[in-house]
């Protein structure tokens, strides 16, 4: 089984997952914000990597 078989939501997910979690920290600068962070640990930790 591959990852978009069993995780179809979260693999067409990943394209718009950074544009919601980076925040403006000034004009022209962003950085990820800690939503970010959380879930590719859980994801990470979820499938092992």
């Amino acid at each position: 089984m591959d990852t978009e078989s069993l995780f179809p939501d979260l693999v067409g997910g990943l394209a718009v997952t950074p544009a919601r979690t980076f925040t403006v920290t000034a004009p022209g600068l962003t950085r990820t914000g800690p939503a970010h962070w959380e879930a590719v640990r859980i994801l990470t930790t979820d499938l092992h990597l």
